[in-house]
């Protein structure tokens, strides 16, 4: 028998075996007489068990699983709702028990306050005079009532009469209108004789009630004051209320069709944030007020005295103190308020050393707390929103996600939001939690026009460096949709013609060597690969047409520096102690004297032949370059050019290592020259016509924030475990930034250059790429901007990209920074009259534009700030707009971003001179001479003070260029639209005063001001210039 065939034997006995045994046990034991009894028993109780357990647990205030919360959300509603109703029965216990100068608490106050009230009631109801005008005023009530109705009643007589009169004309029933005729007549002598008689009474009557008002205003008084002080506590009994009426419940905002997922399908998000956020909106939260206080090291000592969660508390110390006096002091609330304030505090100081031994600072007395008596706290969910955002952002619509990130469905604070070295954090995350000053960078999503976000300086920051570093000329970043970007860098094509190879070889190599603030970065070139670029230039401008127009030689350097701060050069170039501008936040910026290149060391970079040329005509060089026509004349420039030179930097020629004269004419030289200039991108901000037709050099960054951290090489920089702070998407980007090629290994090169920015810059940068995302907000949830906001932010990048704001300051964000360089006295001495730092030489500060230039005046003033004359409008001032050339479509920008510096939309309307007379024309120009307006301005002539002149324009120049109704305005109160004028006040400040009054006006002070105001406007609109201008 073989193996197999006995295993089947075997295995067929076996079964037989069990079968049987199966049979037996049946038999003996059937299933329908066995007893479940104790297993049903025992299951029924556990889930009886659980089931009261869950319940307890969901709605229990206590969790006592500390480490395995459930329902945390649950736990912030009730330490919320508790905070809130202790806060609320503190500040009623101070509102009650604070005593005022007489010792009386607000019961007291209330109570003499009503005593006194009927005391004064009683004084004045028996008074004569306060008797005899109530019953004045009864007589004469009860009468204008009496001619009232007989008005009515003659008005109604007349009517009759007038439709019977009609009605005869229609019959010619002459004998019925000779009879309506005379009663229409006496009806209508009796109803003027009423109404009369009505004005009369009622005159009397009202003079009647204002003595009677004068008589209770005390009354009246005292009724307010009662009033007030109820308020007061009626308030804190609806926030009471409010706060016990809270329920325990999920709070959810939902957006449908909210954002585009990773598919650019629409999806919906759900946004739990105010489950626990519950303050958010609740000022009795708000950390900046006096009546919060944060406490840390009271956790144990708060579960005892509180009877509520061991959690870090935000608690003040009146809530602590009035606790410690319930449970454990002997005194009583009103007891403890009526002590002296010193002993007020030194119990105060026994309660928290007994609750605290980690107290740093003595408790402060309720009574007299400020927020210097701020302790630290970790950050809880019970915090309190900035408003001026809440103003602009509609949470219950966008929610909390919509800035902040996070995922908004969760309720656990660990899959809601923790960091990333906390429990519960999800490495895995799409949407991260935006923290600190990240959460601007999602204000790009909804914003992406705005170069000014009053709320978001840091990602404004980010993006202006991002623009004014020229990041977009390598990569393709999500700012070339929305602004017309230039290049960054200078022509090169004639560079020959401007410097000289030795300073090519230097500045490429280094330029940080050559100006730390440089905005060209650092590419760590070889000295080999420095000779090879500065080769290929050298033979380019081979091939340029330009050629410089020879300077003269015969410049007074002097008299040059003069004149270059003269003109305004300070406001874009940083020259001697005149450096980037303290208004700007980092000298990267193009803003201010960091707008345009460093002059300091100009001398040894730039050859005299070219500066002079430059200065000229800008254009010739560069077409596209953004420095206007400073409108010199030959000497000038020559001046200026015999300064600049002298600008050199010492020992330049110790840096010059490498360089070899006898490679610029070396072709292999030129054609690895050509081949570097390709791979390092340079062509993305320098015109360079051989390379002008290359696209971005390095990747994409407009979706860099979407890149998974899994998705950034660290190469060999920082540990893989996901746990290491650096290992985190903003770590990766900060990292990159500062030093770019820190994650270079041997198999991948990086070709980024370094830029030298600081952690401050560095971290801007990181804020705007985090809100580079494919991610989109649906229209709906997007704000409409209006053409007044589309308008502001045009003329916000408009007014940059020339650095307008170099020299004026518009709107509230930080510009004019030629002002800051007059105040700090740099400019001292540079007057021939010597009038020195005075501030009134700067730029005039473009407030409420909209209203004050005419636009047809100011397209011709843009067209051409001289208006055809030599020296400008305004000849004693030295620094005199440029020329920028506008089109005509920047300067509709300008006209636009004007009138929306006020919220206003364009509206051309007539801007003629008012109607007036002779006569008032004839008393404004009296006026204008009483003033001694010509002492300052040009009116009729020339100024008498020359000196003064300088501040004061041509009033020549009003009918075309100021609008009347800013005009008349103006006068009245000029330090009202500017402070900083010069002008004064000649009506007071709003027309309320008048130092010349026309006799015999019968007008009251501020008519008669206003009409005075008026006629010197009307005045100054018949005045014509004769004569151009000349500087005095």
């Amino acid at each position: 028998m073989s193996l197999l065939s006995q295993f089947q034997q075997d295995l067929k006995l076996f079964r037989e075996e069990m079968k049987w045994k199966r049979i037996k046990r049946l038999t003996k034991d059937p299933v329908e007489l066995r007893s479940y009894t104790s297993v049903y028993l025992f299951f029924s109780l556990l889930l009886f068990l659980s089931t009261i357990w869950a319940a307890y647990d969901e709605f229990s205030s206590v969790n006592y699983l500390k480490d395995l919360p459930r329902r945390e959300w649950r736990e912030w509603i009730n330490e919320y709702k508790q905070i809130g109703l202790n806060m609320t029965r503190l500040k009623k216990d101070q509102l009650l028990y604070t005593k005022d100068e007489n010792g009386n608490n607000l019961v007291g106050q209330i109570t003499a306050m009503k005593i006194r009230l009927r005391i004064v009631s009683d004084s004045v109801s028996k008074l004569s005079g306060y008797l005899s005008a109530k019953n004045s005023y009864i007589l004469y009530f009860n009468q204008l009532r009496d001619e009232s109705v007989k008005l009515s009643d003659m008005k109604a007589k007349d009517a009759q009469a007038y439709f019977f009169y009609t009605d005869a004309l229609k019959k010619n029933d002459f004998k019925v209108i000779k009879k309506m005729k005379a009663d229409i007549d006496l009806y209508a002598d009796s109803i003027y004789t009423i109404g009369l008689k009505i004005e009369k009474i009622r005159t009397l009557r009202d003079e009647q009630k204002s003595k009677i008002a004068e008589f209770e205003k005390n009354i009246n008084d005292l009724h307010d004051n009662i009033e007030k002080l109820n308020a007061d506590l009626i308030q804190l009994n609806n926030d009471s209320t409010m706060y016990s009426e809270v329920k325990s419940r999920i709070n959810q905002v939902v957006m449908k069709d909210y954002s585009t997922n990773n598919f650019f399908d629409l999806e919906m998000n759900i946004d739990r944030c105010q489950s626990c956020h519950l303050a958010w909106n609740d000022s009795l939260f708000d950390d900046k007020s006096e009546n919060m206080f944060k406490f840390k090291g009271f956790a144990d000592s708060l579960q005892k005295i509180y009877k509520i969660p061991s959690f870090y508390k935000k608690i003040t110390y009146k809530e602590f103190a009035h606790m410690h006096w319930k449970y454990e002091a002997p005194l009583t609330v009103e007891e403890f308020y009526a002590l002296p304030a010193e002993e007020r505090t030194k119990i105060l100081e026994e309660v928290a050393q007994k609750h605290s031994g980690t107290v740093r600072i003595p408790a402060p007395d309720p009574l007299t707390a400020t927020q210097t008596d701020l302790l630290e706290i970790r950050t809880d969910p019970l915090q309190y929103h900035s408003p001026e955002i809440l103003k602009v952002h509609n949470v219950d619509k966008i929610g909390c996600i919509s800035c902040h990130q996070g995922q908004g469905i969760a309720i656990d604070i660990g899959e809601a939001h923790s960091r990333p070295h906390e429990p519960g954090y999800d490495h895995y995350w799409e949407k991260p939690l935006m923290r600190e000053k990240y959460v601007e960078s999602s204000c790009q999503s909804c914003h992406p026009t705005s170069v000014n976000l009053s709320m978001g300086e840091t990602v404004s920051l980010g993006r202006k460096l991002v623009m004014d570093l020229g990041c977009w000329g390598c990569h393709q970043t999500p700012l070339d949709k929305y602004y017309k970007l230039r290049k960054v860098g200078p022509n090169l094509n004639g560079l020959m013609a401007k410097t000289n190879p030795q300073f090519i070889y230097r500045w490429i190599k280094n330029p940080k060597n050559y100006y730390s603030f440089s905005r060209m970065p650092n590419f760590y070139l070889s000295d080999k690969d420095a000779m090879a670029i500065t080769a290929y230039l050298a033979n380019l401008s081979k091939s340029s047409t330009y050629q410089p127009e020879t300077y003269p030689g015969n410049g007074d350097a002097e008299r040059g520096s003069q004149l270059a701060m003269h003109v305004g050069c300070t406001s874009c170039h940083s020259i001697g102690d005149i450096q980037w501008s303290k208004l700007s936040p980092t000298p990267f910026l193009k803003e201010g004297s960091g707008f345009a290149p460093n002059l300091n060391k100009v001398g040894s970079k730039a050859k005299a032949d070219w500066i002079y040329d430059w200065i000229l005509n800008p254009k010739k060089y560069h077409p596209e370059t953004r420095m206007p026509d400073l409108r010199l004349t030959s000497q000038e420039a020559a001046d200026i050019t015999a300064f600049l030179v002298t600008l050199k930097e010492k020992n330049e020629e110790s840096t010059l290592t490498g360089f070899d004269a006898f490679k610029l004419d070396d072709q292999k030289m030129i054609a690895l020259g050509s081949k570097l200039i390709e791979q390092k991108g340079c062509y993305g901000c320098h015109d360079l016509k051989e390379h002008n037709q290359f696209s971005n050099v390095s990747v994409s960054l407009i979706e860099i924030a979407d890149k998974n951290v899994h998705n950034l090489d660290f190469g060999n920089s920082v540990s893989t475990n996901p746990k290491h702070h650096n290992h985190t998407w903003e770590g990766w980007i900060k990292g990159k930034v500062r030093d770019p090629r820190q994650y270079q290994t041997d198999r991948i090169t990086l070709a980024m250059p370094n830029f030298g920015l600081n952690e401050t810059e560095i971290e801007a940068i990181a804020v705007a790429l985090k809100g580079w995302t494919k991610r989109k907000i649906a229209d709906p949830y997007q704000p409409s901007p209006s053409p007044v906001v589309k308008a502001r932010d045009m003329g916000q990048v408009f007014f940059r990209d020339n650095n307008c704001v170099g020299c004026h300051q518009i709107e509230n964000y930080k510009s004019g920074h030629i002002r800051d360089q007059i105040n700090q006295e740099l400019l001292i001495g540079l007057d021939p009259f010597e009038f020195g730092n005075d501030i009134a030489y700067a730029p005039p500060i473009l407030a409420t534009p909209g209203s004050r230039y005419q636009e047809n005046w100011l397209l011709k003033f843009l067209k051409d700030p001289t208006l055809g004359n030599e020296y400008g409008i305004r000849p004693n001032f030295l620094i005199r707009m440029p020329s920028f050339d506008f089109k005509e479509e920047e300067m509709n920008v300008v006209l636009n971003y004007f009138h929306s510096t006020e919220g206003k939309s364009l509206q051309l309307k007539d801007n003629s001179p008012p109607k007036t007379t002779p006569d008032k024309i004839a008393l404004g120009k009296d006026l204008v001479a009483k003033f001694d307006c010509q002492k300052c301005h040009a009116v009729g002539g020339e100024p008498k003070d020359i000196f003064l002149s300088k501040y004061a324009p041509d009033l020549r120049d009003v009918h075309e260029k100021l609008k009347p109704d800013w005009t008349h305005k103006w006068l009245g109160d000029p330090q009202g639209f500017l402070k900083s004028t010069k002008m004064l006040p000649n009506w007071g400040n709003g027309y309320v005063k008048v130092d010349f009054p026309i006799p015999n006006s019968g007008m009251t002070v501020e008519e008669e001001a206003r009409y005075q105001g008026e006629a010197v406007r009307d005045y100054l609109y018949t005045l014509r210039r004769e004569m151009k201008y000349h500087r005095n």
